[in-house]
């Protein structure tokens, strides 16, 4: 958090930041987040992962469908897909198993 600054500014800047992350040809996301899972499960000492499914409504135009697991207390996205509801052709199931 930015103190001083309203949720509005707040956010606009946090949107810069991640577009500039994304932007930068140096980095590539896919790379990025597989490090950071990659590291994730080897903290895990118990032999299991736990992948918690997320499904969020694009203002009535499609949904997001993702997968993450939890890293120092928060979620780490290791898989998005995008989809609309009425072009499905599989179980919801079968596209939360493709995922994984």
């Amino acid at each position: 958090m930015l103190p001083g600054l309203d949720s509005t500014t707040r956010v606009l800047h946090r949107v810069k930041r991640i577009w500039r992350f994304l932007s930068n040809p140096g980095v590539d996301p896919r790379h990025v987040v597989g490090a950071l899972a990659r590291r994730a499960f080897r903290l895990r000492t118990e032999g299991w992962v736990p992948i918690v499914f997320d499904e969020t409504g694009l203002k009535g135009r499609a949904m997001l469908l993702g997968a993450g697991t939890c890293y120092r207390g928060r979620a780490l996205p290791l898989a998005l897909y995008a989809y609309q509801n009425p072009k499905i052709k599989k179980s919801l199931w079968a596209y939360r198993e493709g995922l994984l």
